[in-house]
């Protein structure tokens, strides 16, 4: 929970939970101290219990939907009837002064009516405070939610620009490539052009020495000819 919420949501959490278990305990102790006043009551003559049947005081009624202003009415009533002696505390029933019985019965439920009311209004409370953390929750998801579908657009924006830069680069490299092999291509022709010139001006030139030698021998051979004839005269 940590990782999604702040430290005051979990705290707010936390703090339910302790009221919740809190009311759970109230709850069982109101029915084991309920259980033990029908076991007193089944020892007391009959009419006594039907009393105490109307002295019972169902909690379960106290609705807590119209606001706080009902609480504090209700905290009001109780402040007046723990205020008041055991004789007032008798709900609309008759009861006697000298029955300790039934004056103890009925301190313990106004207690006990008095603390359910301070729990009713706690749960109120807490329940007003979830309503808020579920509004809080609702609106960091819708706000998370957004905040993941507009990273998710700008990385496929991204992803979209990234891959069309590098198809156009990869184009670009293609092109510059087929150039690169048209170049060589071309320079390959020409040195393969030039070789066979050069090589056709060299044999052009041995064949013009050895023209050369062979003209020289020529005039070599006239040349002592010539030579011995003018020693004979």
């Amino acid at each position: 929970m940590n990782q999604f919420y702040d430290i005051n949501t979990c705290r707010q959490f936390n703090m339910l939970g302790e009221y919740i278990n809190c009311y759970s305990k109230v709850i069982e102790k109101n029915e084991n101290l309920k259980d033990n006043e029908e076991e007193k009551t089944d020892r007391s003559s009959q009419p006594e219990a039907n009393d105490e049947e109307r002295f019972e005081i169902n909690t379960e009624e106290v609705n807590l939907s119209n606001g706080n202003g009902e609480v504090d009415e209700l905290f009001s009533e109780i402040d007046d009837l723990v205020s008041l002696s055991p004789i007032s505390l008798n709900f609309g029933c008759s009861l006697d002064e000298n029955d300790p019985v039934k004056t103890k019965i009925m301190e313990k439920r106004a207690v006990n009516y008095y603390d359910n009311v301070v729990l009713a209004s706690k749960l109120k409370l807490a329940n007003e405070q979830i309503s808020q953390l579920q509004e809080k929750i609702k609106r960091s998801s819708d706000d998370y939610f957004k905040m993941e579908q507009m990273m998710k657009q700008i990385y496929y924006n991204d992803l979209r620009e990234l891959k069309k830069e590098s198809e156009e680069q990869i184009m670009d490299n293609k092109n510059k490539m087929n150039l690169l092999l048209q170049i060589y291509n071309e320079n390959q022709q020409m040195w393969n052009d030039r070789k066979q010139l050069l090589n056709n001006v060299l044999n052009d030139y041995i064949v013009n020495i050895n023209d050369c030698l062979a003209v020289k021998d020529l005039y070599d051979v006239f040349d002592t000819g010539n030579s011995g004839v003018l020693g004979q005269e």
